[in-house]
Parts: C-alpha cells; sequence; structure tokens
C-alpha cells in the first residue's frame, strides 16, 4: 500500500512540476571591468554573454478560454545605475546596451516581435518589454545577449575600476 501511495505521489509531483511557461537563462549578472585605454577608446563587449531559451505550452491545462492569447519577456536592470565595486560614482545606465544574437525559434518571425527594435535595446531599471509573441502552444526559441557598454558613449571620464549590475527577467502569459 505504502508503495501505490509513493508511486502516486511522485506521479503527481512531476505533473505538478510541469509548467505552461518557462524560462531558462544563465548570464544575467553582468561584470564590467574598465582596466585599458582600450575600454576608454572603444568601450567593451560581451558577445553572448547571456543565454536564454523560451518554451510556452499551454496544452492540457485548464486555464479560461479567451484569457490569454499571448506572452512576454521582460527585461531590466536591478538598480537605476550601473554600480562600482570599487567605490566609484555609478555609471549611467544608458552606457549598456544589447542586442540578441543567434536568435532560433521553431515559429516563423511573423509570431513574435521585438517591440522595443531599436538596436542596440537600452536598460532601464523598471519592466521593459523585450520580446513578446502570440503563439501560446507549443512556442520554443534559444538565443543570446550581446551586451555593449561605452560603445554609445565613450568611457573617458569613468573612473577606472570593476562596475556590474543585476538583469531580471520575467516571462508571462497575457
Amino acid at each position: 500500500m505504502l508503495v501505490i501511495l509513493l508511486a502516486a505521489g511522485l506521479l503527481y509531483a512531476n505533473n505538478a512540476s510541469a509548467k505552461p511557461v518557462r524560462l531558462t537563462y544563465s548570464g544575467g549578472f553582468i561584470q564590467l571591468n574598465i582596466t585599458s585605454l582600450d575600454h576608454y577608446n572603444n568601450g567593451i563587449e560581451l558577445p553572448n554573454w547571456t543565454r536564454i531559451k523560451i518554451a510556452i505550452d499551454t496544452t492540457g491545462y485548464n486555464l479560461p478560454v479567451g484569457t490569454y492569447t499571448g506572452w512576454r519577456l521582460y527585461i531590466w536592470s536591478a538598480d537605476p545605475a550601473i554600480q562600482s565595486d570599487d567605490g566609484n560614482d555609478p555609471l549611467d545606465l544608458a552606457l549598456l546596451t544589447m542586442q540578441p544574437v543567434g536568435f532560433s525559434a521553431n515559429y516563423p518571425d511573423t509570431e513574435y516581435t521585438f517591440p522595443n527594435s531599436t538596436t542596440p535595446y537600452t536598460l532601464s531599471n523598471s519592466e521593459k518589454v523585450f520580446i513578446e509573441g502570440t503563439v501560446i502552444n507549443g512556442f520554443e526559441a534559444t538565443f543570446g545577449l550581446t551586451y555593449e557598454f561605452g560603445k554609445t558613449a565613450p568611457l573617458l571620464d569613468s573612473p577606472w575600476g570593476f562596475y556590474y549590475t543585476q538583469l531580471y527577467f520575467k516571462l508571462e502569459l497575457y
């Protein structure tokens, strides 16, 4: 009897852990070191620093009909400025931009958009839609984010040192 209850519990736990919306990422902490003349003159690039996987599949979930018509991925910075680990004043968040690279999806690009398509994408410290889509049954995508720091405006007046920001990611149905 105990074996049957344990097996039923495991089946329920595995079923309950599946979610209709899944976001997997790595590289949400952005480290920036201004340590050379080249960094001051040309900025810093972190190619493919963050890797993201989106999976949307509402099939088999008892969601109210017509409640959800799409999904959105939000990306924003934890802080209003780029923080210093060396006691320097924070730097303007507008110095850090990002752009998607290697985007691969199992649906055509008519099913998703980058609404703030200005490339590169500028960060803010409030939720901002990065990508959104209309397919809620079986959509999957993977891509990377490349960061550029000091490429749009020179870092010449910035003190030497270690800077950082933490990014937040949120994937939701709407």
